[in-house]
């Protein structure tokens, strides 16, 4: 399903990183842990991995694959939206058919921004307003960032809010969309009676590179100044470096854990004074 290139480059770099799977995970956008705990395994039993597979047949058609793939096209390009809908694929499978399918478009399917500067028109067609989380598409946003949450940290070290808590009132939630109208982006401000708690921050990959985070949580904080809040807090894990950057522009500091959160390797706090 990988190239030699492909699993060589994923064992290279687990290797480079301390054999952080989530780490690799997060920065190749492939492959499954338990594929790259394989490839490792044939990489330090014989100092390299085989050429190519044992071809065998598969067990879906051609018919299925290209319906799996005009689908993941046609509907945002979400690989966990895609997977949810059709039911009976893994999500390498998917990435898999589709760089076959579509070798083109490998470099957005693992996740990586292309670093082309966008021009502001672009950038203005990503649109950003308040929602109320009904949406298909939203609820496909947010099951991609559990997926992508899941290759980085531990349940235990995961405090997500479900879709349930982002129906509540005291929740803002905001959904950025690109020019066809298709979400790409989301976030969230939990009001409590002392401060707003940023939540469920999210780009999907095709949407990076534009400044959506960005609006997002500007518009937010405005959101959340209008309703009286003053000081906004975060927590967020130590792999999330472009999670962490952004929050360090927008003018946020390091603080220590708050609520019900305990001192934890895998979380770092942050809070800003968004209003005198």
């Amino acid at each position: 399903m990988y190239s030699y290139e492909d699993r060589i480059r994923a064992v290279e770099l687990y290797i480079k990183v301390g054999k952080r799977i989530g780490v690799t995970i997060r920065q190749l956008g492939y492959p499954t842990k338990n594929s790259l705990k394989s490839w490792y395994a044939e990489y330090e039993r014989c100092l390299d991995l085989a050429r190519g597979y044992k071809t065998s047949r598969s067990k879906y058609s051609l018919a299925q694959r290209e319906k799996a793939v005009e689908y993941y096209l046609e509907h945002g390009r979400s690989i966990a939206a895609t997977v949810t809908a059709l039911g009976y694929l893994a999500r390498d499978s998917l990435r898999a058919w589709i760089y076959e399918l579509h070798p083109e478009l490998h470099t957005r399917v693992v996740g990586r921004s292309d670093g082309l500067a966008r021009p502001p028109a672009m950038k203005q067609a990503a649109v950003i307003a308040l929602c109320t989380r009904k949406e298909s598409d939203v609820i496909a946003l947010i099951a991609e960032l559990d997926a992508y949450q899941d290759t980085l940290y531990p349940p235990e070290s995961r405090h997500s809010l479900d879709l349930t808590s982002l129906k509540q009132p005291n929740v803002l939630f905001a959904v950025a969309r690109d020019s066809t109208g298709q979400a790409i982006g989301c976030g969230a401000i939990v009001l409590c009676p002392e401060y707003g708690e940023v939540k469920r921050m999210y780009v999907c990959p095709r949407g990076r590179g534009q400044g959506v985070a960005k609006n997002l949580l500007v518009l937010l904080e405005s959101r959340a100044i209008g309703c009286g809040c003053k000081l906004v807090l975060l927590e967020t894990g130590p792999y999330q470096h472009e999670a962490l950057a952004l929050y360090a522009s927008g003018g946020y500091e390091r603080r220590g854990p708050f609520g019900d959160y305990t001192n934890d390797p895998l979380s770092g706090f942050m809070q800003k004074h968004i209003a005198a």
